[in-house]
């Protein structure tokens, strides 16, 4: 819940009455420190899902022998 409520901060920073209290490079760089920050655990909730993916058992019917 962390990711969307600071995108969400930076947003309206961004936004504000029509005053940027936050740049637009400076959006960028807080958002790439956060892809980087929580790039292991992305990483790994993908590869968990492959890993279910793939325990998928093949079976062949009579017909397509």
């Amino acid at each position: 819940t962390y990711i969307p409520k600071r995108l969400q901060r930076i947003q309206k920073e961004l936004t504000r009455n029509g005053k940027n209290r936050l740049s637009p490079t400076d959006a960028l760089a807080e958002i790439i420190d956060m892809a980087k920050k929580y790039s292991p655990y992305v990483i790994a909730q993908e590869s968990k899902n492959n890993e279910q993916e793939t325990d998928v058992e093949i079976i062949l019917s009579e017909s397509f022998k």
